[in-house]
C-alpha cells in the first residue's frame, strides 16, 4: 500500500502549481506574442494603404497637371486679374433700362410693380408717425414708445371659443 503524508502530498500539490503556473505564463506569453503579431500587421497594412492612397493622389495630380499644361489658355488663366471697376454683365441688369415705352411699360402691363408707390406708403399714418418722431429726434424714447401705444394700438387677440358640454 502506498502511504502518502501529508508532506508528500502538499508538495506535490505545490509542484502541480507551479507547473500550472509556467504553462499558464507560456500562454499568456503565446497569446501575447500571437496578439502583438496581429497588431504590428494591422499597422503594416494601415501604412501600404497609405502609401497606395498618397501615390494614386500624386497620379492623380500629375494627371491634372498634365491636362492643363494641354489648354491653350491655362497660363492665361493662372495670370488672370480681377478688375473690379468692369461692369459685369449682372451689374449691368441690376439697372432700370428705359425701353421704347420707358416708364410705360409698367403701365401698359408688359412689366409688374414689385413695390409700394410713394403716395401709399405716406398715407399709412403709422408710417408717417415713425417718420415724425424720427424728424423730432424722439423715436427711441419712452416717450416715443407711450405715443405709439397710444395711437396705434395692437389687435385684440382672436381666440376660439368652444361651447364645451
Amino acid at each position: 500500500m502506498l502511504q502518502l503524508s501529508l508532506y508528500h502530498i502538499f508538495t506535490f500539490h505545490n509542484s502541480l502549481h507551479a507547473l500550472y503556473q509556467t504553462f499558464s505564463l507560456l500562454f499568456r506569453e503565446s497569446r501575447i506574442l500571437f496578439r502583438s503579431s496581429i497588431i504590428n500587421e494591422k499597422a503594416q497594412q494601415h501604412k501600404e494603404k497609405t502609401l497606395d492612397m498618397l501615390m494614386e493622389e500624386q497620379q492623380r495630380i500629375e494627371k491634372l497637371n498634365a491636362l492643363a499644361r494641354k489648354v491653350p489658355y491655362y497660363n492665361s488663366i493662372l495670370n488672370a486679374k480681377a478688375d473690379l471697376q468692369k461692369t459685369t454683365v449682372a451689374r449691368f441688369n441690376d439697372f432700370y433700362q428705359e425701353g421704347s415705352l420707358g416708364l410705360a411699360d409698367f403701365q401698359h402691363g408688359t412689366k409688374r410693380m414689385h413695390f409700394f408707390p410713394d403716395e401709399k406708403i405716406f398715407s399709412d399714418v403709422r408710417f408717417r408717425l415713425g417718420v415724425a418722431l424720427r424728424e423730432a429726434g424722439v423715436a427711441q424714447s419712452s416717450y416715443a414708445r407711450a405715443v405709439v401705444k397710444e395711437m396705434i394700438p395692437r389687435e385684440p387677440e382672436r381666440t376660439i371659443l368652444l361651447d364645451l358640454p
